[in-house]
């Protein structure tokens, strides 16, 4: 989304950042096939939408920025790197052009030719992969209604100082495609009015809308693809690494669990901003799939987020998403059906971002929310 501009990672130079993604670079052009390296990417589409997602970037952001006024660039890059890449393992890699053009990048030495290289013809191309040879990606495709609740550290509803809407009960309409190495998701979130009690409080909502009258939405996106591809049998569907976009970096892992029905992402704070030898975590995400007997397909999604600056470890908020694979037909009546229901302006229709902003030259209605969710079946075709 321009939306998902905002991603979440931690604050870095952008030396510091440079180094690593031209590192990365390096050790991911000799990798091979493996099971499941690319189910982070789901991780990381839907960990934006998490409520709290604006205010924990800012709080990383201040922690990443004292901490690089406490110590000097150069230090700091190396812990970092070296952090990054502890448990990868050394393998035939050749000097790429980024990496020799920034002299800071530490670029693994070339091992000679040894009679247990692989052959060039075994190395995986990343435009090679098919994301739908994965359950989990599978489980991604199609229409989706959700019913949604997200709570604060106290087991309370969720409530937001700058969002004056509902979030104990609230609803998403939700597609998905996957072609070849290629992901692409469109979210429309739908927020019944404000309780009148909460509106005596507070009574300013955004846009034309009354408090306590008129609900509202927010829409999200992801367009994500396979970048890297690994063979290492030794990692068992378990993915670690960082999330780089912009600026920012934020370490990551990724597991396959239950019986090819689960998926555990977990989401960290480097222990290096925060003084400590060790990553915090700050978010664990599990998605689950299920099937009933008359063969409906269920997803549900829970995140708990962690204090990882104050009260380390303590809880600080919970998400639970049920969802459910649905036709078309079924997809736009029941979004018509809750539109009705939270009594939501024409104007308001898929027309503000996940931080409350006016998306720009979109004018809102029921046919602007159509377009923008079947955007998701365009993948491929474009």
């Amino acid at each position: 989304m321009n939306i998902y501009n905002t991603i979440l990672a931690v604050a870095c130079s952008l030396t510091i950042t440079s180094a690593i993604a031209a590192n990365i670079n390096v050790n991911n052009e000799n990798t091979k096939k493996s099971q499941a390296n690319y189910l982070s990417m789901l991780g990381n589409a839907h960990l934006q939408h998490h409520p709290t997602f604006f205010d924990d970037i800012q709080y990383i952001k201040k922690a990443a920025d004292e901490a690089k006024q406490l110590s000097k660039p150069s230090s700091n890059e190396h812990q970092l790197t070296r952090r990054l890449g502890k448990k990868k393992k050394k393998s035939k890699t050749t000097k790429s052009t980024k990496a020799t053009e920034n002299p800071k990048v530490a670029v693994p030495e070339v091992p000679p030719e040894s009679p247990e290289s692989p052959p060039e013809s075994l190395l995986c191309d990343p435009d090679d992969v098919n994301l739908l040879d994965y359950p989990q990606w599978e489980a991604e495709k199609g229409y989706w209604i959700g019913e949604y609740t997200f709570m604060q550290g106290d087991g309370s509803p969720y409530v937001s100082t700058s969002w004056n809407y509902p979030y104990g009960h609230y609803k998403g309409f939700i597609t998905g495609e996957v072609v070849g190495n290629s992901y692409r998701q469109r979210n429309m979130f739908l927020y019944p009015p404000q309780v009148s009690s909460m509106c005596g409080v507070e009574n300013a909502v955004v846009g034309s809308g009354e408090c306590g009258r008129h609900g509202n939405t927010k829409v999200f996106q992801a367009d994500q693809s396979a970048t890297t591809c690994s063979s290492n049998e030794v990692l068992g569907g378990d993915i670690e690494g960082p999330y780089i976009q912009g600026n920012f970096v934020l370490p990551t892992k990724t597991e396959l669990v239950g019986q090819d029905n689960a998926l555990l992402y977990q989401v960290f704070v480097p222990g290096d901003i925060l003084g400590k030898t060790e990553d915090v975590l700050l978010q664990s995400q599990l998605t689950t799939i299920t099937k009933g007997p008359d063969g409906q397909i269920y997803r549900t999604r829970t995140a708990q987020s962690f204090d990882a600056f104050v009260n380390v470890g303590s809880s600080t908020s919970a998400s639970y998403y049920r969802e459910r694979r649905v036709t078309q037909t079924e997809f736009y009546a029941g979004l018509e059906s809750a539109i009705a229901d939270y009594n939501i302006q024409a104007e308001d229709l898929c027309a503000w971002d996940s931080n409350n902003n006016p998306i720009a030259n979109v004018t809102g209605s029921l046919d602007t929310c159509k377009d923008y969710l079947e955007q998701s079946f365009a993948l491929g075709s474009e």
